[in-house]
């Protein structure tokens, strides 16, 4: 069966279950930060070799966004109306890879969102073996030269944010705030209505009862304090 899913002005059309795929890459395909940042990767990259599987899934990336928007048709591109993601396909296994390994296989149906999410994780860890860092080290993050360098990568610059921990004591109003960086969200939308829904009781707050009491370093009490998690500053594609 082909799946055909055109979204103006292009379209993707690959034999097999990879209406996921299709879909995802569609999405990419429109988000021009991203666009702008991959397609002027440079075509032979020397980290490429050290930035292994996600450096390779990377130049995959490229090479369908300059064919979507047509960059190389003056250097013998072509201009048929459809592209097909055929090269990513076969290549899926270079996403089992990294962090979370979970294996892609052509010809069976999977979710878009663990695709994605698995694509750039994968392309992130090539720009950052390409920078001489493996996360898959014990103790890596010690060994960084400058903290927080893993979170300059291009990915994390387009899709990565920090969420914020607030825990504020109800006594002395007194807070205690800790950012953490993340690529991806993961609600609850079973039983909601819309996301925003979801999103708002993601980040609501609540209540440290006196079962779970904390300890206030300005007060120096034990107080039932309120605790929240927000979004302290949202990934650049949703800017």
């Amino acid at each position: 069966v082909t799946r055909l899913l055109r979204a103006d002005p292009l379209g993707f059309v690959n034999k097999g279950n990879t209406c996921y795929l299709n879909a995802t890459l569609q999405c990419l395909a429109h988000l021009p930060t991203f666009c702008q940042c991959v397609t002027e990767l440079p075509e032979n990259d020397r980290s490429d070799g050290q930035g292994g599987k996600g450096k390779r899934m990377t130049k995959l990336i490229r090479a369908l966004l300059r064919e979507a928007h047509r960059l190389d048709e003056g250097r013998g591109g072509h201009n048929r109306g459809y592209i097909s993601p055929g090269a990513i396909v076969k290549n899926l296994k270079l996403l089992s890879s990294v962090n979370r390994g979970y294996k892609f296989r052509p010809g069976r149906q999977e979710d878009a969102h663990e695709f994605l999410v698995h694509l750039l994780d994968a392309m992130n860890d090539g720009e950052l073996r390409a920078a001489g860092i493996d996360q898959n080290q014990s103790g890596w993050r010690d060994r960084l030269p400058f903290p927080r360098l893993d979170e300059t990568t291009f990915i994390h610059r387009i899709f990565g944010g920090y969420l914020r921990s607030q825990v504020r004591c109800t006594r002395c109003n007194y807070k205690s705030n800790t950012y953490d960086p993340f690529l991806d969200l993961a609600l609850e939308v079973n039983k909601k209505d819309s996301v925003e829904r979801a999103f708002r009781d993601f980040t609501r707050a609540e209540t440290l009862d006196v079962d779970n009491q904390w300890k206030c370093s300005g007060c120096k009490k034990r107080v039932c304090a309120k605790k929240q998690l927000t979004v302290f500053r949202p990934p650049l594609s949703l800017v």
